[in-house]
């Protein structure tokens, strides 16, 4: 996640509106824990970055297995616009039989940024 905001500031500039959205399919038990954990780094890290958990987030459940996350970044007519889309997927476990393995994949829509900014 700090990857993807450090390379969009750099690409997008300090003026543009970015905002992180985390999910956990898991358990509602860890958000408090999200929150301290992961999201308060982020928050003192970037300045100007909105940070939400997104608890109604609905997409990507059965796909994610429970950590998840999205960037946006608002447009000059602003609208928000999804840029990264990234979390825990269980390929590897199924693909090696081992419930111990741990993958989390993420990507960056490279042609929506260049088109959109």
């Amino acid at each position: 996640m700090r990857f993807y905001l450090k390379a969009l500031r750099a690409f997008l500039g300090a003026d543009v509106p970015l905002c992180l959205s985390v999910t956990d399919f898991g358990s509602p038990a860890r958000y408090s824990l999200l929150e301290t954990q992961l999201l308060a780094p982020v928050c003192s890290e970037f300045d100007g970055v909105e940070v939400v958990v997104g608890k109604h987030r609905t997409r990507g459940l059965g796909y994610y297995r429970d950590l998840c996350f999205h960037v946006h970044a608002t447009h000059p007519s602003g609208e928000r616009i999804e840029l990264v889309d990234g979390g825990v997927v269980d390929w590897t476990q199924r693909l090696l039989g081992n419930a111990k393995e741990r993958l989390i994949t993420s990507g960056l829509g490279s042609q929506r940024l260049c088109s959109e900014f």
